[in-house]
């Protein structure tokens, strides 16, 4: 359910992606490391999900300040990001369907607690993430 005109009193403003999405950068498929490193992104993107109440924020408003993070990134990092979000999101999906079989990769990744996003603030961010991110080139 949307609650877009009162959407920042009751929920407050969307806080910057930017510090959750950061952990993105910089890696992808084929990097040394690409399994703690998109465990760790995806809890982070997780985490930030649902401190911003995803799910009760309208889908606008998500695209906008997703698609403001993205846009503000250089061609290479918007290529770097595209090609590392599947695996995020996957990464993410398998925390959400069971959290204590992903406990020790999200311990070797250095993430403290496991994110505890709902599947339906999950479904908001990535939905809005998904209409920002072009698919990345083969």
């Amino acid at each position: 359910p949307s609650v877009d005109g009162d959407e920042n009193n009751m929920l407050g403003a969307i806080t910057s992606p930017s510090g959750a999405l950061g952990s993105c950068l910089g890696w992808g498929p084929g990097t040394a490391g690409t399994s703690l490193k998109q465990a760790a992104a995806a809890a982070s993107m997780m985490d930030w999900a649902e401190e911003n109440g995803a799910a009760g924020r309208s889908a606008e408003s998500l695209n906008d300040c997703l698609s403001g993070w993205f846009d503000s990134l250089d061609a290479l990092d918007q290529e770097n990001f595209a090609e590392a979000w599947p695996l995020i999101e996957s990464s993410a999906q398998r925390i959400l369907e069971d959290p204590e079989a992903e406990a020790a990769v999200l311990a070797d990744a250095g993430v403290e607690e496991a994110p505890t996003c709902s599947k339906e603030d999950w479904d908001a961010f990535a939905g809005a993430m998904n209409a920002v991110v072009p698919a990345p080139q083969q």
